[in-house]
């Protein structure tokens, strides 16, 4: 197995974050980023995250976003020089998706194309995913939040969607959005969504294993999506009076839910999946109640999950890996961690 090198690239601080090169190879080495965390990674090996700004990280260093913007539809108004709070997504074009704050703390989506003004989305928002053609999906809220939202931006309308309180994360080539729906208040369910239209996903197969014979709720959320179309996320029990927490990580392929099993703990969750199928999250090591105790990022790949943490060979010793969030199709992965002092 640890045959040959790659890069890896990891933030420096407690729950920091980075990113990974995957190589045709089986190892990794560790580069740190430093005091932010990391969201989303192309296949150029760009980053981008968050700190107190938004950021993108480029072939040697990490440098702050600031850009001129406009509103959709609203070209004679614009803000200068606006620093977003979040970068959450990148295609591979480098165009940049995700939330910034006007005068008066209004939070709203945006797209950045890297030229001219970025685009102001709506109010309340947050854009989450981008596929290669620059569509956006993302989520918020409006009355004050009391009324959950959805949006799809094709670069030219945007489709807002409120029905069952979506939420969008990700979006494919093809235009396959993933998220999920609440059909009952506080009931998320993962689904997939088509020109809008929001289609549940089939997981009473995985839902049962949960605690067996009980009747307790169990929710689940798509998280990301290839250009075959395969999903993938979590479907899960909270931890309450009743039942000890309890989650899969899964991966939806052609109407079959696979549970892709844990690092050894109750809890793990699919955050990403590239168009070879290579899948990334996290993962509870012990059998625990709590989601954040002995996490551990995870590799899944030819039907086996394996620790990040094992396949690390330079810098392991001072990074326990907690997650990784994103996989791009050169292997890039970006992702959490904390440093051991």
């Amino acid at each position: 197995m640890r045959t040959g090198n790659l890069k890896i690239l990891f933030l420096g601080l407690l729950a920091s974050t980075g990113m990974f090169r995957a190589l045709p190879t089986t190892t990794y080495a560790l580069v740190e980023l430093a005091g932010t965390v990391a969201n989303d990674v192309n296949n150029a090996g760009e980053v981008v995250g968050h700190s107190l700004t938004g950021w993108v990280y480029g072939v040697t260093n990490k440098r702050s976003i600031h850009f001129d913007a406009r509103f959709l539809g609203d070209p004679s108004i614009r803000y200068s020089g606006i620093s977003p709070i979040s970068v959450n997504a990148i295609n591979d074009s480098g165009v940049l998706a995700g939330q910034l704050v006007l005068v008066g703390g209004i939070s709203n989506a945006f797209v950045y194309g890297r030229t001219g003004p970025a685009i102001i989305l709506p109010q309340g928002t947050t854009a989450n995913g981008i596929n290669a053609g620059g569509t956006v999906v993302g989520s918020g809220t409006f009355d004050q939040g009391r009324t959950r939202t959805a949006f799809i931006y094709d670069g030219t309308n945007v489709l807002t969607l409120a029905q069952d309180s979506p939420k969008l994360y990700a979006i494919n080539d093809a235009g396959l959005a993933v998220g999920s729906v609440a059909p009952r208040s506080g009931d998320d369910q993962a689904a997939s969504f088509v020109h809008g239209n929001a289609e549940m996903l089939n997981l009473a197969g995985l839902a049962a294993l949960i605690h067996p014979g009980r009747d307790i709720k169990r929710t689940s959320v798509a998280r990301s999506v290839n250009n075959a179309g395969q999903i993938v996320g979590q479907i899960s029990h909270p931890r309450d009076t009743n039942a000890e927490a309890a989650g899969f990580a899964f991966r939806y392929t052609d109407g079959v839910a696979t549970d892709l099993g844990s690092l050894g703990g109750n809890l793990a969750d699919a955050r990403g999946i590239n168009n070879h199928g290579v899948i990334v999250g996290t993962s509870g090591t012990k059998e625990t109640n709590s989601y954040f105790d002995d996490n551990h990022a995870f590799i899944y790949a030819d039907g086996k999950m394996v620790d990040l943490n094992d396949l690390v060979t330079s810098g392991a010793d001072r990074w326990i890996l907690t997650s990784a969030n994103a996989i791009s199709d050169t292997g890039f992965i970006v992702g959490q961690g904390i440093k051991v002092l």
